[in-house]
């Protein structure tokens, strides 16, 4: 039921009126956000899209592939940290991501803060499409080789285009 009140209501924000139709009108970040995340904070969601959209800019990815992957790693939740040491809303590694680390000066625990979560996770994820053949290829990478992370990761991603 939840999800479904969810669709409408998109339904209803993604269109507006125009002569001889609708066209769809085009979500802000936060808006996405608070779509998938509908019980998170207005404010957290306004501060998430502020550098998805900051980052996905000058890295030059999709938004939505930055909210497709954040969604699907950590649910927008800055203090996420997985099992293997993957840290923040991005679920960064800081192992196998050091040089990015120094280049800014920045440490592990400084991942956590969503300003360089998203600057250093939107340049590894320019970095694997700038490598990879195809969106599946790349985010096999993004995600340290997991088989099933692509078809989930593009699931949100569809979801969030159409």
């Amino acid at each position: 039921m939840k999800i479904i009140c969810l669709i409408l209501a998109l339904v209803v924000l993604g269109s507006i009126p125009v002569q001889g139709g609708y066209s769809k009108r085009i979500l802000s970040t936060a808006e996405l956000i608070n779509y998938l995340q509908p019980h998170l904070d207005p404010e957290i969601a306004a501060l998430h899209a502020r550098y998805i959209d900051m980052f996905a800019t000058q890295w030059k990815v999709d938004r939505l592939k930055v909210i497709s992957i954040t969604h699907l790693e950590s649910r927008f939740r800055a203090d996420a940290m997985s099992r293997v040491g993957c840290i923040g809303a991005m679920q960064v590694n800081p192992r196998a991501h050091r040089d990015k680390l120094k280049r800014r000066g920045i440490t592990y625990r400084e991942l956590f803060l969503l300003k360089n979560n998203y600057d250093v996770g939107s340049e590894i994820l320019r970095d694997c499409l700038r490598s990879s053949r195809s969106f599946d290829e790349a985010l096999y990478k993004y995600s340290g080789g997991s088989q099933n992370y692509p078809t989930k990761v593009k699931k949100i991603y569809g979801m969030l285009s159409s």
